[in-house]
């Protein structure tokens, strides 16, 4: 299964202080439209200070939702995270545990949800793995659990391409590509997939790394996982779609 990804962008910036960002996607397999996600980044009056990726401070009044529609409709929100037992506080945007390797782990302080007939289907969480006492990022992921099921998500960067690998539990379900992760732009991706996954997930997922920036930072400044790509995954899809 190949579906392709059409991000038509429009930005509207009101007064100082004020900006409000919207963003919808078209989905197709097969050059017929199979469904359409739009989200709105609301950052009225929000404050951000960074020192380093891993410390940006006093982010509030920032506001994110949206829908998938296809032949169902979901909701989509971001909201902050409660901290996890096993994880200290930090003033940035991550909780973050030391790990029995010696390294650390920052989780990121914002979850991203989505909704069907008002029922949660699905949590999104990043996390990125550390040298203690550096800001050396050694790698990122995303776990996503969706209606009952484990998923990981690890970005890649191979011959200066980025992709996503989704990977059930150690299984590799499916590889997102897409062309570009600037924010004021058009990006456009594809995503290559076994025939069994669902295609509303794979949208959902590839539409929200797309417009996340913490998202696609990680494979923006190579904090990836390559072991985790396999082209000749992505050749037998093209074969399979070119041979049915």
């Amino acid at each position: 299964m190949i579906i392709s990804i059409r991000s038509p962008f429009h930005s509207k910036i009101g007064r100082r202080n004020c900006r409000v960002i919207n963003r919808s996607q078209v989905f197709k397999i097969n050059k017929e439209k199979y469904g359409k996600l739009k989200l709105k980044h609301d950052t009225t009056h929000a404050k951000i200070e960074m020192e380093s990726f891993l410390k940006i401070k006093n982010v509030s009044n920032i506001n994110i939702y949206g829908t998938f529609t296809s032949t169902n409709e979901y909701k989509l929100h971001f909201r902050d995270t409660p901290q996890p037992q096993d994880f200290l506080y930090d003033d940035g945007l991550y909780y973050y545990k030391y790990l029995q390797n010696n390294m650390l782990c920052f989780f990121d302080k914002m979850e991203y949800l989505t909704y069907f007939n008002d029922q949660l289907i699905g949590i999104m969480r990043q996390y990125l793995i550390t040298k203690p006492g550096t800001n050396d990022i050694s790698y990122a992921y995303s776990a996503l659990y969706w209606k009952g099921l484990n998923y990981f998500i690890y970005p890649a960067h191979i011959n200066k391409k980025n992709y996503f690998c989704i990977y059930q539990d150690n299984t590799l379900i499916a590889i997102i590509y897409m062309k570009t992760f600037e924010l004021i732009g058009c990006p456009v991706g594809t995503i290559y997939a076994n025939d069994n996954v669902d295609k509303d997930f794979l949208c959902i997922i590839a539409g929200t790394y797309s417009y996340m920036d913490e998202l696609t930072q990680p494979a923006s400044n190579n904090y990836v996982r390559n072991d985790k790509f396999d082209q000749n995954f992505i050749n037998k899809i093209i074969n399979k779609q070119e041979t049915s």
